[in-house]
């Protein structure tokens, strides 16, 4: 017979766990996900996290520059506006997402460099968010190969060029802070086919658990009987 006073600990322990369980999931009973997508200019970002993922799943899809953008905060001559805009303008789209019990967001251009992450990643910890990082890399020459989209009229050489520079000394420094503070994958999107890709991603961010079953059927990532 088990012992009365293991099964009073058991029960004990159990009571604690239940009791304190919105200290760790906040708003929800399982993590939300909060990927990062990160890399040079023409990497793939959008068309990946956003136009070929997030769009057709409804994912809420932080783009930094479309919010500053709505905010009027878009520094002159296409310079970088101060992480002391940035931070407040993306963690108040998050806090709202959150607050919303969004299970997943997706994040492209936020964090963009050390300090930025430094102060995101803690904050997201405690509204209980499960943080990915999607690092998509590309060689400068690839970058600048790469046809210009429609919406981007000025995506020219010098300007790429000044984008990828800024990249490099800006973003690439924060790489092995989400290496250690975040699930991490990375793909070089220069030899890889964006199909592919895109199903990776998917796939390891569990999307078929994470999003509307009617969503997931009209996904076609997820056209497969183990999926659906």
């Amino acid at each position: 017979m088990l012992d009365f006073s293991l099964i009073l600990l058991v029960l004990h322990i159990h009571f604690r766990i239940t009791k304190n369980h919105r200290l760790y999931y906040p708003m929800n009973s399982t993590n939300p996900l909060c990927v990062f997508f990160a890399g040079p200019p023409k990497a793939g970002k959008s068309v990946i996290g956003k136009e070929s993922i997030a769009r057709p799943l409804d994912i809420p899809y932080l783009g930094m520059g479309a919010l500053l953008r709505s905010k009027n905060q878009v520094p002159e001559h296409h310079g970088l506006a101060p992480d002391e805009t940035v931070i407040p303008l993306a963690m108040e789209w998050i806090y709202h997402r959150r607050k919303n019990h969004v299970p997943i967001i997706f994040c492209d251009g936020f964090p963009r460099n050390i300090l930025q992450a430094q102060k995101a990643i803690p904050s997201l910890k405690k509204l209980g968010f499960e943080l990915w990082t999607v690092w998509l890399s590309k060689p400068l020459h690839a970058c600048i190969t790469e046809l210009p989209r429609p919406d981007r009229k000025e995506e020219d050489t010098l300007h790429i060029r000044k984008r990828y520079r800024v990249y490099q000394e800006e973003t690439v420094p924060m790489q092995p802070l989400l290496k250690k503070e975040t699930r991490y994958l990375e793909f070089d999107t220069a030899h890889r086919v964006f199909s592919e890709v895109i199903h990776e991603i998917t796939l390891a961010l569990e999307l078929d658990h994470r999003v509307k079953k009617e969503k997931v059927r009209e996904f076609p990532f997820f056209h497969t009987p183990a999926l659906i």
